[in-house]
């Protein structure tokens, strides 16, 4: 399928591009690899060519006045600041079997020089045609709070795509879900219904999941250096879907 079949303005999501998500990134026409039991339940579901695609960005920075030099003093850095790249990612997004699926980011980050676990969800969805006119329920485990949202505008994806720059000053507090927690590497689930095309609600629960201090260090133990969520921290949403 072209872009523009699940996305608008990237990252944002189409109706189709919604319900791809909302039902465990399964829907799709590529040739299966299939496994049946003698009861003609699927065991295994998997595409023959594997949904995998692949991001690059690349950036220049200059800003009104340059910046004060922080190791001299009475002189200025240097103005006009190339990133190439700034990131680069791999992503896959399809089914890994019935009723499963999972999107994962793996990121390059030009200013650390390291590849990293970046946005990524595990999502399990079911439809029952049934109940009022049909309805989808399902659950994701993620890393990053408003990574699983519905229409990918949320803070894990910005308004418009986050083409912020490390090379630009940056402000020197942000709100918890602004991508604070997602640094801090926190893990969540959630659950979430849709009704009739028309209707979702979700709630989440996260707690503190450190990918490591650094170091000899290792994960842990978690106190109050660490930062990220003390005890476990909610999230819910329930909006009318057009």
């Amino acid at each position: 399928m072209a872009c523009q079949s699940c996305h608008t303005v990237f990252p944002e999501l189409t109706p189709f591009g919604r319900s791809f998500k909302l039902n465990a990134y399964t829907i799709d026409n590529l040739p299966q690899v299939q496994g049946i039991s003698s009861s003609k339940d699927y065991e295994l579901l998997l595409n023959q060519v594997p949904p995998v695609s692949f991001m690059f960005q690349t950036s220049f920075t200059s800003t009104k006045s340059a910046v004060p030099d922080s190791a001299g003093t009475g002189t200025n850095s240097q103005n006009g600041q190339v990133l190439f790249p700034q990131q680069a990612s791999l992503f896959y997004a399809g089914r890994i079997a019935p009723n499963l699926g999972t999107f994962i980011q793996i990121t390059y980050e030009g200013d650390s020089g390291l590849f990293g676990l970046d946005n990524t969800e595990l999502r399990y969805a079911r439809q029952v045609p049934s109940v009022a006119d049909g309805l989808t329920y399902g659950f994701t485990l993620n890393n990053n709070p408003t990574v699983q949202d519905v229409w990918n505008t949320t803070p894990a994806w910005q308004i418009p795509f986050d083409q912020r720059t490390s090379a630009a000053p940056a402000p020197g507090a942000a709100t918890q879900i602004d991508g604070t927690l997602a640094e801090r590497g926190v893990a969540g689930l959630t659950g979430y219904l849709w009704w009739k095309n028309s209707i979702y609600a979700e709630l989440g629960l996260y707690r503190s999941a450190p990918q490591g201090f650094g170091g000899s260090q290792g994960a842990g133990p978690l106190d109050s250096t660490a930062g990220g969520i003390n005890g476990t921290a909610t999230r819910g949403r329930s909006v009318p879907m057009a």
